[in-house]
């Protein structure tokens, strides 16, 4: 998506990741950046893509190179691969990939993806299908093509890197079963493409009606595809009962979503976070926007179905602050139980930028929690959503932390909330406590740019 220039800030605590289509100039003068050492003790706070490349001092003052806009999808079984996804803002603007071969504990050298020709990457998303290949998109908006790869060994090494698809913005990628991809983009018309052969070949693309604002997939292993979206005020849902090898007729879940602030600083575009249970029976969209029944300002809603997307509830608030402030970007996942667990990004404290936490059983989000320890500034572009996944009892996230003075992805894992009783959260000042562990992990130096080629080029580690 076409990002203003804006003023760069930092963000709140976990995974950093960054995408979009902000071109930034390396700094001039700075000393070059030197990794400190890994830290892997349990509930230690390290930043996974952070100053790197001599692009950025160690000391991470404002305005120096940011990362935000993460993606992030993982095996279910515990310990099991994670790969994240961001948009890079140092030394231009880049596609960003890292993976984690256990649970999130250490993480391998992130790579990049530029464009094929000229111009810039952004908008990177990151898929996952029931066999565990992985699957990663990438908008080279030099050529307005999604670049495509896709990995066997958990994000080790990824396949030559090609155009599968026009598109102007906002590629998304989704899996299932052995080898079935999905692939959205935004337009009028957006669109859907799959592939029963892990991205080998493609299916024809198929118009979604218009999608202004990118679009969330997931798939049950019972055939069930669920493909939500924004379409101007309505909430837009398709579905599937068949792999997506056909698509049922679009219909309008929510008449009006509201209103929302594309001139904040973050801005808050309508993106719709959605998410489904392993089987596609239980399934979560979620947004941000002021509504009749919120506090007056940015507030975080939900939609839930129990049968598959056959019926939904009304619009339910997330957020349960009682004094208006700005919550937004929010992003979800659905854990086997039929469990809703929400993350957002949310001001209630003085207006610093933080990142809270809520879970639904029967349709009503209970108490919201900080899981950030520390705050940041806030201002600059933090992107338009999160990663959000549920591995074995874990739910694991990422996404943009300013409290260094400008945006770094960090990674979090809460600590059984999606067990079968999911666990208890204490009520802590400022995220410490409860069962929340968070990690930042900085780029290696030196981690190589990945360039396209209409024919692809691999990177291989």
């Amino acid at each position: 998506m076409r990002i203003p220039l804006l003023p760069l800030v930092s963000s709140p605590v976990i995974l950093i990741l960054l995408t979009g289509s902000l071109c930034l100039t390396r700094g001039q003068g700075r000393p070059p950046y030197v990794p400190p050492p890994a830290e892997t003790v349990p509930g230690a706070e390290t930043p996974l893509a952070s100053e790197a490349d001599g692009e950025k001092a160690v000391s991470g003052a404002p305005n120096q190179g940011e990362t935000s806009e993460t993606s992030l999808t993982a095996d279910p079984a515990p310990g099991g691969p994670i790969v994240v996804s961001w948009v890079d803002f140092r030394r231009g603007t880049r596609c960003g990939f890292a993976s984690s071969q256990d649970g999130g504990v250490t993480w391998n050298a992130p790579f990049y993806v530029g464009p094929i020709a000229s111009g810039f990457t952004g908008d990177a998303a990151v898929g996952r299908d029931d066999a565990g290949k992985f699957y990663g998109v990438c908008q080279d908006y030099g050529s307005s093509q999604i670049l495509f790869s896709a990995s066997a060994d958990g994000g080790r090494s990824w396949e030559a890197w090609r155009q599968v698809q026009s598109s102007p913005d906002k590629p998304w990628v989704g899996g299932a079963r052995n080898g079935t991809v999905f692939v959205t983009w935004l337009g009028t018309p957006g669109g859907y493409r799959r592939s029963i052969d892990a991205g080998k070949t493609w299916e024809a693309s198929v118009s979604l009606g218009s999608i202004y604002h990118g679009t969330s997939i997931s798939c049950g292993n019972t055939g069930y595809l669920h493909l939500l979206f924004n379409a101007g005020s309505p909430l837009r849902y398709v579905r599937s009962r068949n792999w997506g090898a056909t698509l049922e007729t679009g219909r309008n879940l929510v008449a009006d979503m509201g209103t929302f602030c594309y001139g904040c600083a973050p801005r808050q575009h309508p993106i719709v976070g959605g998410a489904s249970d392993p089987s596609g029976k239980v399934v979560a969209a979620v947004w941000s926007s002021t509504r009749s029944g919120g506090d007056g300002n940015d507030d975080i809603w939900a939609i839930i179905s129990r049968d598959s997307g056959n019926t939904w509830t009304n619009p339910i608030r997330v957020n349960d602050n009682a004094a208006a402030s700005r919550q937004f970007q929010p992003w979800v996942a659905v854990d086997r139980y039929g469990r809703v667990h929400a993350v957002w990004t949310d001001l209630r404290r003085n207006g610093q930028n933080a990142i809270f936490y809520a879970s639904a059983t029967a349709d009503r989000f209970g108490a919201n929690q900080e899981i950030t320890t520390q705050r940041g500034i806030l201002g600059g572009f933090y992107g338009d959503y999160k990663g959000i996944a549920i591995q074995g009892e874990d739910v694991v996230m990422s996404w943009a932390d300013s409290r260094g003075g400008d945006n770094d992805i960090y990674f979090a894992r809460g600590m059984g909330l999606a067990g079968p009783q999911g666990t208890p959260i204490a009520a802590a000042p400022n995220g410490s406590g409860g069962p929340w562990k968070t990690t930042k992990l900085f780029d290696a130096r030196g981690a190589r740019i990945v360039k396209a080629r209409p024919a692809g080029v691999g990177f291989r580690r």
